[in-house]
């Protein structure tokens, strides 16, 4: 009983909970500095994928898009596309993207793609909790009071 009690406690431990917890929404100003890149773009394509949990086997959901950026406010780019990996939006704060609709991206650099998974390559990830959002006038505007646009060429 002991045991059984010790391995429900580890797993539970480990267990990655699907619930998204943002409260509210930063400002602009908030969201640039604590952002990687700010960018807009058109989302291209999607890719959904598995990373199973090494400990407790669990498959996690994943989404990656590829965006092409059109404007880069915030961050460097080599290339006019950018991938972006977040969540399935199924509690985990994953956001989901329109195939062919542009939006304002404001995303971080990770290197795990869940939080006690091992390092893997360096990629971008945004949110339900940042301020990723179709591409809108008014938010471009506030962007732009703080940061110079400049036009990404592939």
């Amino acid at each position: 009983m002991k045991t059984l009690f010790v391995i429900l406690f580890i797993i539970v431990s480990h267990c990655h909970c699907l619930a998204c917890g943002c409260i509210g929404q930063s400002s602009v100003k908030k969201e640039i500095k604590r952002s990687g890149i700010v960018i807009v773009g058109k989302i291209l394509d999607k890719e959904d994928f598995f990373v199973v949990d090494s400990l407790t086997r669990i498959k996690i959901s994943k989404v990656k898009y590829r965006i092409a950026i059109k404007t880069v406010y915030k961050g460097r780019f080599s290339t006019g596309i950018a991938e972006i990996i977040t969540g399935t939006g199924n509690g985990d704060c994953g956001f989901e993207f329109e195939i062919g609709k542009s939006y304002i991206v404001y995303a971080n650099y990770r290197n795990r793609l869940y939080p006690q998974g091992k390092n893997v390559r360096e990629y971008l990830y945004t949110d339900a909790c940042k301020r990723t959002r179709y591409e809108d006038g008014k938010e471009l505007s506030e962007i732009e009071k703080k940061l110079k646009p400049r036009v990404q060429n592939p």
